[in-house]
């Protein structure tokens, strides 16, 4: 794969298989740091990429060209788990159908056609300033306020301005889709425990959204009262990254098969 990459190798031997990580919209692998360094130190090594039109990659992919190198990059790494936030999260779900994984998180994912996206009034409010440029496929900017409303009021305030620095405009060929024609995951597709990560602050993906989807695809569910839809971000999110380590190292779903 020639996608940018940042790997962080095991502090120490292995303990579980390694994992690729797949962030959100208008992100980048770099949300991943602090929890890179956590996985490290328990003994997983990580791989995290820039999604197709993100980060260093610029460019304007439709959702399934997205979905077919989130697949690539997972072959790219045999025998690794896959954790997925937000919109990562829903392409993760979609790739792990067609090739098998050891584990499977979703982190304030986006839900497939199986479960209904109830947005917020302030998702609605920014949907309307880009519905133009979206059904027309062509890339948008969210502007500050966006993000801050949506969970970037959750970090440090420097943090949060630097962090919308990085930001990179939406493909507007991915989000037609995404919102016109969103795929459908069954459960029985997915042959590996998975888990749920909400946030009960989350503004993005409404806990009980996540709920649902983890309920649809039978999961276990961790629900963090402290957390918004960036907790890999967030200064309370430590614990969510030490949790994610221990479950990658003995992943189990809601029920034992």
């Amino acid at each position: 794969m020639t996608r940018p990459v940042t790997i962080v190798r095991a502090v120490g031997p292995e303990q579980a298989p390694p994992v690729v990580l797949f962030h959100g919209m208008g992100l980048g692998r770099w949300i991943w740091g602090r929890t890179q360094e956590t996985l490290a130190k328990g003994g997983i090594t990580s791989f995290a990429y820039d999604l197709p039109g993100h980060g260093d990659s610029p460019s304007n992919p439709s959702l399934d060209q997205a979905i077919d190198e989130v697949e690539a990059v997972i072959r790219s790494v045999p025998g690794s788990s896959v954790v997925g936030h937000s919109v990562g999260g829903y392409l993760s779900q979609v790739a792990v159908t067609r090739v098998r994984v050891p584990a499977l998180a979703l982190v304030g994912a986006f839900p497939t056609r199986a479960v209904q996206l109830v947005p917020t009034r302030d998702q609605l409010r920014s949907s309307l300033r880009h519905t133009a440029a979206a059904l027309l496929g062509q890339p948008f900017r969210l502007r500050y306020g966006d993000y801050h409303r949506c969970g970037f009021d959750k970090l440090p305030e420097d943090e949060a301005k630097n962090a919308f620095e990085r930001i990179t405009p939406w493909p507007g060929r991915l989000v037609r889709k995404l919102a016109f024609q969103p795929h459908h995951v069954n459960r029985e597709a997915i042959g590996a425990p998975v888990l749920c990560v909400i946030g009960r602050h989350d503004r993005v993906v409404r806990w009980q959204v996540g709920r649902a989807l983890g309920e649809h695809l039978d999961a276990l569910i961790w629900r963090y009262d402290d957390l918004g839809h960036f907790p890999m971000m967030q200064p309370e999110g430590v614990r969510f990254d030490e949790d994610l380590a221990g479950w990658l190292k003995n992943p189990r779903g809601r029920k034992v098969r």
